[in-house]
């Protein structure tokens, strides 16, 4: 029988390994209450699509080496590249 705590260690290695996906490649800084973003793909990556609640509203992020398209449910502002 597994110990509980193996599983849910695969679970929290997942969840950083997204984590720094989304920050590293997708640009994404949630430090702050402004939603900032500055993708960077990797040259070989066709594109990168994700999903993620930043203080109660949900984005939806599709990212290719030319263009950048984000959805969200709310009302929002984001800021885009580095300003």
């Amino acid at each position: 029988m597994e110990r509980p705590h193996r599983r849910y260690s695969y679970w929290r290695n997942s969840a950083a390994t997204l984590n720094m996906t989304i920050m590293t490649y997708g640009g994404v800084d949630i430090c702050q209450s402004l939603l900032k973003i500055n993708p960077s793909l990797p040259t070989h990556w066709q594109h990168l699509q994700f999903k993620l609640c930043h203080l109660g509203i949900n984005y939806q992020f599709f990212i290719t080496q030319e263009q950048l398209s984000i959805g969200c449910d709310q009302d929002s502002e984001i800021q885009v590249g580095e300003q």
